[in-house]
């Protein structure tokens, strides 16, 4: 985002308005035309705050979340009454016959762990019940599934085990349910017991699919080692759900909204996490056809923020707008002091508007309004019959901090914004419920899914159709996937401030002090200024996630790089390819052809660097990749080319029938020069390749650089490289 963000922060501070009344939606009814089921959360007065989970900790609720169903006539019932735990996440089914929930039976701090992110001991499972019955089945069980090899681990008891084995401490967080099309259910869960790769949230929540009595659980999103939130099914059969991209050296904050079939083949982003230190999260799709999304400042404003509309693009448009902010369509929010301003987003989706401009997903105060009163912030969108939007909106600060008032605490009630269309203020909003005593969240209107988008269901394709039909490399029940590129050419993978900055975007040491430079850390991953002329080759890495051996043995230092993660390399590929007399193979935009096809182990999280020819990374991709078994994945028209038209891959050398793809599933090929000079393939007689520093960097800084920067020698530039005492727990070399 602009700098501009900072003026605004001015404005913010140099505004006091304590004691001022809250805005108010002036339309009410007594009900809607149909039930709605909620969560109403108790309420502790304007002066006291209750705990709201989102994407900082999702695991963590209010004491005494009830789920109620709230007639259309305006009378309600508890279905599910609790006193020390929490329910959370309702959605209905797609016949309105059942509300999947989920439910911690005891989230008090007394019963959580303070050491692990005041997590509840008894973790949460997933229900449902059913409207005419009443009757309650549980569909989880705190099952968990850790990696056998990363610890000593008790699968029946991950919590507190005897001491001889590893233990996370907290319980099993499955969360997030909602029904897929032909009676399958998909959420999240903790149940890996992983550790995300930034420490703005946790633990790792991953995808899961599951039927509909809870048999037969099967992860489908191995790729995602930051989180995975709220995935929510959309009418063409895909699911979107909510993503921590904080792969490599990208910010910790970064949320975004990410589609995938429901047996994880065919990822994509919906909205990319580039907005910079605010989260995407919760979304919902309207009648329409229409995404609608949150965006908000995590951890300061308990998941409340304001609301974005973009449409599906048809297929083949392009979907994004580009990079450069000055050609982006500028999204309007408003400060604290009531001053409007543009939120340029890198990559926006086309099509993208605000649904309420008058509020701000920044960490401050919600904007002062008509009649000097502050307007609120909103959370929860879900869509209703006619293209309504039920939201969760609460009037006042709605934010922790004191900027410049923080105070009278949420008081969140249910309303519509009336076909889904952007208002102008929290008059425009239709009341529906708003209890001073309580918060009202996660409201859903209870009708069939055929209510709002037209169809009984979602469209429902096929489950993991691995039969051999994809590829002759890839026979029935194979292991492996293909992935291909068509143009390391086209490219967009230069920050998005590119036009205004120093260096064009790249400064000497990459850095994000003062918002100075996004490179790398929230759009934009080159190295160093290069051309096309200097790319020559791809790396193909893959990345373990990390196990939460949070007590017991070998509870301490695990591997991991500067970015927090564990690479192997699978592959190092040429992409150069010549002809005839040694001609340049051209594709079909008059480029040098860089396209590349390789055979990858399945279910294994990989990355992608382009390289020059001695092997240097010249860009890094910003986010996770992975196929499932048998899925052949060649829509990447480019590299990072959100918003240009990709180039074909069947028109490519790699798409052509009979080239033959990289096999990178026996040995690894590395780039090596020869007696010439000249960069040629080597393969190394193993899967992976792993670089170590002791091993592997050690070495050649002794060989090469101590005899100018050495700790009792010379010591040019202040630089010593031989120096194996500890900085803050790590070699000082390293560290340097």
């Amino acid at each position: 985002m602009r700098i501009t963000r900072i003026i605004a922060l001015a404005v913010i501070l140099a505004g006091t308005l304590a004691g001022t009344p809250w805005a108010t939606a002036t339309n009410t009814r007594a009900g809607a035309a149909y039930d709605i089921v909620y969560v109403r959360q108790p309420r502790h007065g304007g002066d006291t705050h209750a705990i709201w989970p989102e994407v900082f900790h999702p695991g963590t609720f209010e004491p005494g979340s009830d789920l109620i169903l709230l007639r259309a006539n305006g009378t309600e019932e508890v279905l599910v009454d609790t006193t020390d735990g929490a329910v959370t996440d309702p959605f209905v089914s797609f016949d309105a016959q059942w509300v999947y929930y989920s439910f911690s039976p005891d989230v008090r701090i007394s019963a959580s762990n303070t050491q692990r992110g005041n997590l509840p001991v008894a973790g949460a499972d997933i229900y449902r019940i059913n409207l005419a019955t009443r009757v309650i089945q549980g569909l989880t069980h705190q099952e968990f599934t850790p990696n056998t090899g990363s610890g000593n681990w008790l699968e029946s008891n991950p919590v507190d085990p005897p001491n001889t084995f590893n233990r996370l401490g907290y319980g099993i967080l499955n969360l997030g349910p909602a029904p897929l099309a032909g009676g399958k259910i998909i959420f999240s869960s903790n149940r890996n017991g992983l550790l995300p790769v930034k420490s703005y949230t946790f633990p790792t929540m991953q995808l899961f699919v599951m039927d509909e009595d809870g048999a037969n659980v099967t992860p489908v999103a191995p790729m995602t080692h930051g989180s995975a939130l709220h995935p929510t099914p959309l009418a063409d059969g895909r699911v979107m759900f909510s993503s921590h991209e904080a792969q490599g050296l990208r910010d910790e904050r970064m949320w975004g909204v990410w589609s995938i079939l429901p047996d994880g083949r065919h990822f994509e982003p919906l909205i990319s996490a580039f907005s910079f230190r605010d989260a995407l999260h919760f979304y919902t799709q309207l009648s329409s056809g229409d995404i609608v999304v949150e965006d908000y400042y995590n951890l300061n404003n308990w998941g409340f923020g304001t609301l974005y509309k973009f449409p599906l693009p048809a297929p083949g448009a392009v979907k994004f707008h580009s990079a450069d902010l000055n050609q982006g369509p500028g999204l309007t929010q408003t400060t604290s002091g009531g001053f409007t301003w543009h939120i340029d987003m890198p990559f926006a989706p086309r099509g993208i508007v605000g649904l309420t401009p008058f509020t701000t997903a920044g960490d401050d105060a919600a904007p002062v309004g008509a009649g000097a009163v502050r307007v609120g912030k909103f959370t929860h969108p879900s869509a209703a019959p006619g293209n309504d939007l039920l939201v969760a909106w609460s009037p006042g600060p709605a934010n922790t901090l004191n900027r410049p008032v923080n105070t009278p605490a949420l008081d969140s009630g249910i309303y519509v914004i009336p076909g889904g269309t952007p208002i102008g203020s929290p008059s425009d909003l239709t009341l529906i419920k708003n209890d001073p005593n309580f918060n009202e969240a996660w409201p859903r209107a209870v009708v069939p899914y055929s209510a709002v988008h037209g169809v009984a269901e979602p469209a429902k394709p096929s489950w993991l159709p691995n039969d051999g039909s994809a590829h002759p490399l890839l026979p029935a029940g194979t292991p492996y996937g293909l992935v291909a590129t068509s143009s390391f050419y086209k490219r967009e993978s230069a920050p998005g401030y590119a036009s205004t900055q120093a260096f064009d975007g790249l400064d000497q040491f990459n850095t994000a002090e003062n918002e100075f430079n996004s490179n790398w850390f929230w759009q934009g991953a080159d190295a160093g200024k290069y051309a096309n002329s200097d790319i020559w080759a791809v790396r193909i890495l893959a990345m373990e996630p990390n196990a939460h051996r949070s007590y017991g043995p070998s509870e301490g230092q695990q591997f991991f790089n500067y970015g927090n993660e564990r690479l192997r390399i699978l592959g190092e590929l040429p992409l150069r390819k010549n002809g005839p007399g040694g001609q340049p193979v051209l594709d079909s935009e008059g480029n040098p052809d860089t396209s590349f096809l390789a055979k990858l182990p399945a279910d294994t999280t990989f990355t992608f660097q382009t390289l020059d020819r001695n092997g240097m990374v010249l860009n890094m991709a910003q986010t996770w990749h992975m196929l499932r078994p048998g899925e052949v994945r060649t829509n990447c028209g480019g590299c990072h080319a959100h918003s240009r038209v990709p180039t074909d891959f069947a028109n490519t050398a790699a798409g052509r029938a009979g080239y033959q793809p990289a096999d990178l599933t026996g040995n690894t090929p590395l780039l090596t020069k020869d007696g010439n000079g000249q960069t040629v393939t080597t393969r190394a007689a193993r899967h992976a390749v792993d670089v170590e520093f002791n091993r592997d960097i050690r070495p050649i800084l002794q060989r090469s650089c101590v005899m100018c920067h050495a700790k009792n020698g010379r010591q040019d530039a202040g630089l010593v490289l031989d120096d194996t005492s500890l900085i803050d727990g790590f070699d000082a070399t390293y560290t340097r």
